[in-house]
């Protein structure tokens, strides 16, 4: 297996455009959105729920600011040059 997303920044890239992958896909399929969104009361019953609420947004407009974040955080962490371990930290 390559080795290419070791190399300073692009691990925070990728990891930028999995986020942006799964908001997009949530967003397609808005029937998953009360499986996959934030409710306290299920948490200990439902725990991906603590990272699985990321991907939902209820209105276009959100995920499009939520995008144009993750683009600027995704130059930010390509221009510092974050190492990988980081990234997946």
């Amino acid at each position: 297996m390559s080795d290419w997303w070791r190399r300073p920044g692009r691990a925070w890239c990728a990891i930028a455009v999995l986020l942006a992958i799964g908001s997009a896909l949530a967003l397609a399929a808005p029937a998953l959105a009360p499986r996959l969104d934030w409710q306290p009361q299920l948490a200990a019953r439902e725990p991906w729920r603590a990272w699985s609420a990321a991907f939902v947004h209820y209105s276009t407009l959100h995920v499009i600011g939520n995008a144009a974040g993750l683009a600027i955080v995704a130059a930010y962490g390509a221009a510092s040059r974050v190492p990988a371990e980081l990234a997946l930290a």
